[in-house]
C-alpha cells in the first residue's frame, strides 16, 4: 500500500503562509523569553501587545466575512438567479467561509503563543486545572477589555509578570493572571462597573477562588468526590528537542523514523512524499502492538498541554509544523509496555474506551473492582502533545500516583455511581 500526504494540503491551503515572517518572529521572542524569563520579563508584555493587535485584526476580518456570507445567502435566496449565477455565488461563499476558518486557525495559533508565556512562568501541572472551562470569545468589543489591558500593563510596571487570559487557551479562570516574586499565583477578575448581572460576577469570583484554593491546598471537593493532586515521583521528561532535530533532518519528499527510547517511535513524513505504507509503518505493525497518536491532531486539543512553540527550540521548525508541511506520528509499543509493567508487578489491559484506553493494577487483581486505575486519554496524549517519555509515563502514571490517574479513577467511580 502506498500513500501521498500532499492531497490534504491541496484541499486545505495553509492560512499561515502570508503571516510567516511575523509568526517566526513571535516564535523567536517566545524562545528568548524562555531562555531568560527574568531578564527578558518585559518581552512577555511585548508579545502580548502584539497578540492583541493580531487577534483583533483576525476577529475584525471574520466579522466582515460573516457579513459577506450573509449577503451571499440573501442573494442565493432570490428566484431570479440562473444556475450559472448560483454556482458562482456558492463558490464565492465557500471561499469566504474557508477564509473565516483560516482566520480562526490563525487565532488558535496566536493563543498557543499566549499559552507559552503562562507555561514559561508556571508549572505545567499547576496550569492544567485552569484549562477546563469554556473557551474565550472575541476580544474585540469586549466590555471591560480596556480595564483588563490597563491592569496587565500596570502589573509589568510593578516588577511582576501578568498574563491576559483571553490571549491563551489554558488560563480560563479570571481575566488577568499575576505572578510576583515570593508570592503565590493570583487571578484577577476585572469588573469595569458598567453593569452586568451580579449573579454571573459572583459565579466567576467563586470559580476563581475555588481554583486558587485547589492550587494552594491540592484538594477540592466536587459531586464526584474529593480530588487530590499528588506530586510525580520524577521530573517530567520530554523528547521535544529530538522531535525538533528530526524536523530539521526530514528530507524533502521523504520520511524519517526513529526509536527515541525503548518502545517509543517517532515517524515524520514530508507532505510532498509518495510513501510506501509497509516501508514506513510495516515493522511497527508486524512486530509490535502499536498504539498510534497523531502529533498534528494534537494541535486541535486545547486541554492544557505544553505548547508546541516551547517544545520545539527551532522557530522555523515550529512554523513548518503549524503550516502542515509534514505529518508526525508517535507510536508506543503495547507489547513493550505490557512486559515492562509485568516486570514491575502490574498488568495492562487495553479498553474499548477512547476516553480511558488503559486499565492497570497489581498482577492478580485483573478482575477486581478496587485497587485498579483507568488511565485517561489526557495522560497518553502527552506522548504526542508534549513528547513525553514513555518510561516516565509508565513509572509516574501507571504504577505511580500521578494526578491524572487519580482523576481517571474518580471519574470512573462517579460514572459507576
Amino acid at each position: 500500500m502506498s500513500g501521498r500526504t500532499s492531497a490534504a494540503l491541496a484541499d486545505a491551503p495553509s492560512p499561515f503562509e502570508r503571516h510567516k515572517a511575523q509568526l517566526i518572529a513571535l516564535f523567536q521572542k517566545v524562545q528568548a523569553l524562555s531562555r531568560e524569563p527574568d531578564a527578558n520579563r518585559l518581552l512577555g508584555l511585548e508579545i502580548q501587545e502584539e497578540l492583541i493587535l493580531r487577534i483583533s485584526a483576525a476577529e475584525r476580518s471574520i466579522q466582515r466575512s460573516r457579513k459577506v456570507v450573509a449577503g451571499i445567502k440573501k442573494a442565493l435566496s432570490s428566484q431570479r438567479n440562473t444556475k450559472a449565477q448560483s454556482r458562482v455565488l456558492k463558490a464565492r461563499m465557500v471561499r469566504v467561509q474557508n477564509g473565516i476558518q483560516g482566520k480562526r486557525d490563525l487565532i488558535d495559533l496566536l493563543r498557543d503563543i499566549g499559552d507559552c508565556i503562562a507555561f514559561i512562568y508556571v508549572d505545567r501541572f499547576d496550569l492544567k486545572p485552569l484549562a477546563f472551562r469554556e473557551a474565550p470569545g472575541f476580544i474585540t468589543g469586549k466590555v471591560g477589555a480596556r480595564l483588563e489591558r490597563a491592569i496587565l500593563r500596570a502589573v509589568y510596571r510593578r516588577d511582576a509578570v501578568g498574563i491576559l487570559n483571553d490571549l491563551t487557551h489554558t488560563v480560563r479562570h479570571g481575566d488577568v493572571m499575576v505572578l510576583a516574586k515570593d508570592r503565590p499565583l493570583m487571578l484577577i477578575e476585572a469588573k469595569s462597573g458598567r453593569g452586568g448581572k451580579r449573579s454571573r460576577t459572583d459565579r466567576q469570583m467563586a470559580a476563581a477562588n475555588t481554583m486558587m484554593d485547589y492550587l494552594t491546598t491540592d484538594v477540592r471537593e466536587e459531586d464526584g468526590g474529593v480530588w487530590r493532586r499528588v506530586a510525580t515521583g520524577q521530573p517530567f521528561v520530554s523528547h521535544g528537542l529530538v522531535a525538533a532535530e528530526m524536523i530539521r533532518a526530514l528530507p524533502d519528499a521523504g520520511w524519517l523514523t526513529r526509536e527515541v527510547e525503548r518502545g517509543l517511535h517517532y515517524i515524520l513524513i514530508d507532505c510532498s512524499a509518495d510513501y510506501n505504507f509497509a516501508e514506513v509503518f510495516g515493522g511497527l505493525v508486524v512486530d509490535a502492538r502499536p498504539f498510534v497518536l497523531s502529533v498534528n491532531g494534537m494541535k486541535a486539543h486545547q486541554l492544557g498541554y505544553y505548547p508546541f512553540p516551547l517544545s520545539f527550540d527551532d522557530p522555523a521548525a515550529t512554523f513548518r509544523f503549524y503550516n502542515g508541511e509534514f505529518v508526525m506520528f508517535v507510536v508506543a509499543d503495547l507489547t513493550y509496555m505490557t512486559s515492562a509493567l509485568r516486570d514491575a508487578g502490574w498488568f495492562l489491559e487495553v479498553m474499548e474506551d477512547d476516553r480511558m484506553p488503559f486499565k492497570v493494577g497489581p498482577l492478580g487483581s485483573e478482575t477486581a473492582t478496587e485497587g485498579i486505575s483507568f488511565v485517561g486519554f489526557h495522560v497518553l496524549g502527552r506522548l504526542a502533545a508534549e513528547f513525553a517519555s514513555l518510561d516516565w509515563i509508565l513509572t509516574n502514571v501507571m504504577t505511580g500516583e500521578m494526578p491524572e490517574a487519580l482523576v481517571a479513577e474518580l471519574t470512573r467511580q462517579a460514572e459507576a455511581s
